[in-house]
């Protein structure tokens, strides 16, 4: 099983390209469910079914943004909050 900094960002692995393509194709049908939504007159079921899938929607998304923030190194994640600071003193 490759390291999850391998899956989550690069996509040249099989497991990067499944998990590349698994978000692709989600954003795809999340816009695709967002155009549906505007459609009047749309039935409470099919309301109903596209809640659904949007709260599946964010839910992932949430998980692979997780996920992209748990992979990034240690060190990268220090040194950018020490630039951060770095730049909210030279501000004051």
């Amino acid at each position: 099983m490759p390291a999850l900094k391998q899956v989550v960002e690069q996509n040249d692995t099989p497991h990067g390209r499944l998990f590349d393509l698994f978000i692709q194709a989600l954003i795809l049908l999340s816009m695709i469910s967002f155009a549906i939504e505007t459609i009047p007159d749309l039935g409470d079921s099919a309301q109903r079914w596209l809640d659904v899938f949007e709260v599946f929607c964010v839910v992932v998304f949430s998980i692979e943004y997780g996920l992209r923030v748990i992979s990034v190194p240690a060190g990268l994640v220090a040194s950018a909050l020490a630039k951060a600071r770095q730049l909210e003193d030279d501000a004051k």
